[in-house]
């Protein structure tokens, strides 16, 4: 080997750990270099160059990379001409991958909410790791972000930024099969607290529904609502007015809190019992009142239980808010 190649080598046998199959390389490149002699040296040096480069790749975000890097490295216990070969693969795959991600931090998607608010597109493994430092959140660790990227990649999920001004405010997850809002956390993991005219405007530019995130549950963000809301009906429960909005297999409920006259949420689902082959009244979406204030509301609007129509409201449990 030539001066140049040494450098590398040496440089190699440095970065390496112990495991690494040197004498199986040595013995490989000796080999290739008796027949190609002086021509092959450039090549033994590019060779050796990209190696190490590969031995730095193991954690790479991207899933193309990672996998040629390990089959480089893997090829060095063989031929040389298969490690070369090997090597320019990855080279390759790494150059595409430079190019893609440069061209993702370059134009992420950027979708205006209101004057305070925007979503950005989560184009980056270093763009989703910065956002956790920031929100200290769990995608601050490098373990963490590659499991939240490997479903972006793999096109299972798609994640957003949520920004108050400059300022990220909160991160949030789609599920793209589904079309569903499945996360959204705040600075540590806290409730974004948004309003339902800032949550209705992220299900309509998404193109999402949220009915199980409990942030978009809290403020009435329902997909049913995307279309607007039908006509409301008032009841009463006591002291407790209450509105209704009905679906045929759902019932929505908006309570009006005495304190600052904000409206508290509530979503009742009427479902089917596979096992039990009857119909029962799904109420786990985070709401504010419980199954027992349903039975309650129809025991006191007798009109409700008509236009619900459902022959699942027959006992009345026990009545209570959730808190």
């Amino acid at each position: 080997m030539n001066a140049d190649c040494l450098m590398q080598w040496n440089r190699l046998r440095k970065e390496a750990g112990e495991s690494f199959p040197f004498e199986k390389l040595k013995k490989g490149i000796d080999t290739y270099l008796q027949e190609k002699g002086e021509t092959g040296e450039r090549t033994v040096r590019a060779a050796l160059r990209t190696i190490r480069e590969a031995l730095k790749c193991s954690g790479h975000e991207d899933e193309a990379v990672r996998r040629k890097a390990g089959k480089l490295l893997k090829s060095c216990r063989h031929t040389f001409e298969e490690a070369s070969k090997n090597a320019e693969h990855f080279r390759k795959a790494l150059t595409e991958a430079r190019e893609r991600r440069a061209e993702a931090e370059a134009s992420p998607r950027i979708i205006p909410l209101c004057d305070k608010f925007r979503l950005e597109e989560v184009r980056s493994l270093k763009k989703l790791m910065e956002i956790g430092k920031t929100l200290e959140i769990c995608v601050r660790k490098r373990e963490d972000a590659q499991s939240y990227w490997k479903e972006v990649e793999s096109g299972e999920s798609g994640l957003w930024l949520l920004l108050k001004g400059e300022e990220p405010f909160a991160l949030l997850k789609i599920d793209l099969e589904k079309s569903e809002a499945v996360e959204f956390s705040a600075h540590e993991n806290d409730d974004p607290r948004i309003s339902f005219e800032l949550g209705m405007k992220i299900l309509h530019e998404l193109g999402v529904t949220a009915d199980n995130e409990t942030s978009f549950a809290r403020v009435g963000a329902y997909g049913r609502f995307r279309g607007g809301r039908p006509e409301v009906e008032p009841v009463r429960v006591g002291d407790l007015e209450m509105w209704t909005w009905f679906y045929g297999d759902e019932l929505i409920v908006g309570m009006e809190e005495q304190a600052d006259g904000k409206l508290s949420w509530s979503r009742f689902r009427l479902t089917r019992e596979n096992c039990k082959n009857r119909l029962e009244w799904d109420d786990d979406f985070g709401n504010h009142l419980s199954l027992g204030m349903l039975f309650e509301i129809v025991r006191r609007n007798p009109h409700v239980l008509e236009k619900l129509g459902s022959p699942a409201l027959r006992e009345s449990p026990r009545l209570e808010i959730a808190a």
